[in-house]
């Protein structure tokens, strides 16, 4: 909309294909950070209604490493609206569906 200056969701999204998605380095305990690679959100974020689906992240290791587990990582001075995450699967260290960490 006019006037609107962060992120704006134009479709339903099925992230689905990013299950299949594999690190490239294996952590002390075995594990390899698997699917979407979650990144810091600081601009406003408008679903319009939309829906996120079937989001698969796995993040191992330790908070100092980055390895966050969400669809963000984390938001900062941020907001997200409007938006429907569906059938998601995320698990890690630190973790959260939206994201792992609000600041």
């Amino acid at each position: 909309s006019a006037g609107f200056s962060g992120f704006q969701l134009a479709n339903d999204i099925d992230a689905s294909p990013a299950s299949s998605w594999r690190g490239l380095v294996t952590d002390g305990d075995g594990d390899t950070n698997q699917g979407f690679v979650p990144l810091l959100l600081t601009s406003d974020l408008d679903g319009n209604g939309n829906t996120i689906s079937n989001l698969f992240v796995r993040r191992f290791g330790s908070v100092a490493d980055g390895v966050e587990a969400g669809l963000f990582s984390g938001i900062s001075g941020a907001s997200v609206f409007d938006l429907t995450i569906a059938n998601a699967d995320v698990a890690g260290e630190d973790v959260g569906i939206l994201a792992a960490g609000i600041s």
